[in-house]
This record gives C-alpha cells, structure tokens and sequence, in this order.
C-alpha cells in the first residue's frame, strides 16, 4: 500500500499542488483535494499496478469536490493458498485413518 501511496503521489502531483492521500482501510486509499485526475493518469498507474480499481466520488470535504478511491483487489492468491492447504490437511487425514492404521488406532484406544 506504501508503494500504492507514493505513485498516486507522483501521478497526481499532490505535493506541489497541495493535494491529501490517506487510508481509508487495508486495501482502499483516496485522493482529496486534487484539482483533476485524467483516464491517462488512471492508465499510468495500472501500468504499475494492474490489478487496482479507480472510481471517483463526490465528496464535499474535498476542495475540489470529488476524490479518487483505489482499492487493491484480491489476487485469488489466499483463495488457492487455502485450497492449497486443505488438500494437505485431507492428505494427511486419509494417510491417518486409512484401514490399516486405522486397526492400530483402534487397539491402542481399545475401540
């Protein structure tokens, strides 16, 4: 997200001009006070980030009337870590309680 930050920074010259970048939560950012954000400044920061969502709001606490959200979608990634991980867990469950373990368990338990 720093890195997300410091480019909407960069793009939208809000140090020289005066405009506010802040976190809204872990995945949303907004732009305020920035006079004009433009499909090509959009364009330029997907070329860093391609999988970050733009839109533009109305907001009155925004000198300029509006603000610019990014939110950071998620990847799919933590969605096949889990699947992932669960494959392992039933591997080892099934590797546990196959039949012939299965029998050893019982004797040990007295089942």
């Amino acid at each position: 997200m720093d890195r997300l930050e410091e480019q909407v920074m960069i793009i939208s010259h809000a140090r020289r001009h005066g405009g506010r970048v802040y976190r809204i939560d872990s995945k949303t950012i907004a732009l305020l006070d920035c006079m004009v954000w433009t499909n090509q400044q959009t364009e330029r920061l997907r070329a860093h980030f391609p999988d970050i969502g733009v839109s533009v709001q109305a907001d009155k606490q925004s000198l300029s009337g509006f603000r610019v959200l990014f939110q950071v979608a998620s990847s799919g990634k933590e969605l096949t870590l889990y699947v992932v991980i669960a494959v392992i867990l039933a591997c080892c469950a099934y590797s546990l309680l196959k039949p012939p373990w299965l029998v050893g368990y019982a004797r040990l338990l007295y089942i």
